[in-house]
């Protein structure tokens, strides 16, 4: 019932933008009505195009479909809020509509352009050195790379996944971890990317936590990818790397929803001797807080993108606690990666497309 239900507010709420902007831009250019007309008939293709390549998708290709929908919500959600200062503006300068118009409709297109660029060749390394006072060490130097939010799918290509392995292994890390959202499709049934996968290298072994989109694509084909290669996914639970130092990884919420497990981080920290190091998957920054209760010393996470699109990227600074970047409680830290890849439109306007990479210091 509340999936419904959300859904139908999704759905009003995109066709409720629609709405506005045709208005907006109908009014402010004075436009005929057979004009009218014919973008609305535009409006409504392209609006429809994303949820009819998710149905049809089952039947044959749908990706060009898939790209001008996923892409026609990003320009959407843009403009909406361009238009919307844009509506403010003429209660002030009521006699310049029009110019306001035309200026709207060109901040949204400089927008768009400038989000999709980024996002098309905006992929940076990000380096980052965390000292820790007590470091066993062994471990000074340590270095690991963390992936998420990949959401490989039908638009992603070969190429671009060959690229992110590639820069992942030329950082000759000693772990790879991959936080959530790797697949927005069964990638068992491409096997390229499977056998991409693989060429993942690190000296002491590759990891994965699910995310909300394990759960949305089947979690029964996320767990294929450790069948197939060397990816060990950790699921409330943990592995030991060397002799004082554990990786462990928590579920993400959306298993509960989905009738099955939640995330338990005591029951992930089970058996870890005092005194460890303790690394900590988590899809989601919002875990931080519990973790450094419990002793662990690196959180990493994804989730949030960043905000990715315009105007979410700014928005987001103030309803997520942990929304982007590095945070530090005691001697504890997290790290919310913007995420590796994109979801939905292939945009980004004020961040970038990320692979981190972190090195373990001792402090002196």
């Amino acid at each position: 019932m509340k999936i419904a239900l959300g859904i139908l507010f999704y759905l009003g709420g995109y066709i409720a933008m629609h709405i506005f902007v045709h208005r907006e831009i109908s009014k402010g250019l004075e436009l005929k009505k057979w004009v009218r007309g014919v973008i609305t008939i535009g409006m409504i293709f392209v609006a429809s195009s994303l949820l009819t390549s998710m149905i049809l998708n089952s039947f044959f290709n749908t990706k060009i479909l898939f790209l001008i929908g996923a892409s026609w919500f990003g320009i959407m959600f843009s403009a909406f809020t361009i238009f919307v200062i844009k509506f403010i503006l003429r209660l002030i300068f009521k006699k310049h509509d029009k110019v306001l118009t035309i200026s709207a409709i060109a901040v949204t297109v400089i927008l768009v352009i400038s989000s999709m660029l980024i996002s098309l060749y905006g992929l940076r390394v990000r380096e980052i050195e965390l000292t820790y006072k007590n470091l066993p060490p062994e471990l000074d130097g340590v270095t690991i790379v963390q992936l998420s939010d990949l959401h490989i799918c039908n638009i992603t290509t070969e190429k671009w996944f060959e690229n992110v392995i590639e820069k992942t292994n030329a950082l000759n890390p000693d772990l790879v971890v991959i936080t959530g959202d790797l697949m927005d499709t069964n990638i068992c049934n491409y096997e390229n990317y499977c056998n991409i996968i693989k060429k993942i290298e690190a000296k002491k072994g590759v990891f994965a936590v699910p995310g909300n989109h394990e759960y949305y694509t089947g979690f029964e084909n996320f767990l294929k990818i450790q069948e197939k290669s060397n990816v060990r996914i950790l699921i409330n639970e943990n592995s030991r790397v060397s002799e004082n130092f554990f990786i462990a990884g928590i579920d993400d919420p959306t298993g509960k929803r989905t009738g099955k497990r939640e995330p338990d981080i005591k029951k992930a920290l089970k058996d870890i001797p005092p005194g460890s190091f303790i690394i900590l998957l988590s899809h989601r920054p919002e875990y931080f807080d519990e973790a450094v209760e419990k002793g662990v010393h690196l959180v990493l996470a994804g989730h949030t993108h960043a905000g990715q699109i315009f105007p979410n990227d700014l928005l987001i600074r103030f309803y997520m606690k942990y929304h982007y970047g590095l945070y530090k409680i005691e001697n504890s830290y997290l790290y919310t990666t913007s995420g590796t890849g994109t979801w939905g439109p292939p945009m980004r306007l004020f961040t970038r497309s990320e692979i981190v990479k972190i090195t373990l210091r001792r402090k002196k």
